[in-house]
This record gives structure tokens, sequence and C-alpha cells, in this order.
């Protein structure tokens, strides 16, 4: 009894971890869309690999790859996008290539209209 309880455990933690085919083809989509110039496309991505959806990379390469599509979704003009990058920041992850810092995109976050991200620029410390 306590064997087979054990192996239904096991079944549904594997299942609960690995993405749905349905999962798989919308991550699909939603990059082709973004590589399209779609902003909401490229949030929406980062955003269904943070959940977990493509899982079949290290935690660090899915990071890289989630700030990856919050950026592009940023340049695209998301104002969600910039936030979500500049939470990265936040998180102590820095996987920006221009160095242009969190302020910057909370800041233009907060110039697309994102009163969250207002606030958070608000409360950072002076900057240099």
């Amino acid at each position: 009894m306590k064997r087979s309880l054990m192996a239904t455990a096991s079944i549904f933690a594997m299942l609960a971890l690995a993405p749905s085919h349905l999962d798989a083809k919308r991550l699909q989509k939603e990059i082709l869309s973004c590589n399209d110039g779609d902003a909401d496309a490229c949030f929406r991505t980062a955003t269904l690999l943070s959940s977990g959806t493509g899982r079949s990379k290290s935690l660090t390469d899915i990071a890289k790859e989630v700030a990856f599509y919050y950026k592009k979704a940023c340049d695209a003009g998301s104002a969600e996008g910039c936030r979500a990058f500049a939470m990265h920041y936040v998180a102590g992850k820095r996987y920006d290539t221009d160095h242009k810092g969190m302020g910057y995109y909370f800041q233009k976050a907060c110039d697309m209209g994102d009163e969250t991200a207002c606030t958070l620029y608000r409360m950072m410390p002076e900057q240099p």
C-alpha cells in the first residue's frame, strides 16, 4: 500500500512539473508573434516561461530567457514588460546587456503610464 501510494505521488509530481502539449503549442505561437513585434506576445512568452512551460532547461537559463522576453516586450512598448524586467534587478538578476539599470526600466514603464512602476521608481534611492 505504502509503495503504491509513493508511486502515485511520484506520477502526480511529474505531471505537475511537465508542461502540457497545449502550453508548449501556445508558447511557440506566442514566440512567433513576439518575433513579429507584438509586445503583448513577448510579455505572455515571458510569463509562460516563468510559469514552467518549456522547462527543459536549467533554472538559470530559464531566468535569462524570461528576462530576454520581458526586455523585448519593453523595447516593443509594453509598460508591463519594462516593469517586469526592472523587477529582475530587484531580485538580483541583471540580464541586460546595455546596463541601463533598474531605475531606467521603472521610469520607462512609468512614462508609459504604469502607476506601479511610478511608485517603485519613487521609492528608489537617489541615483548618483
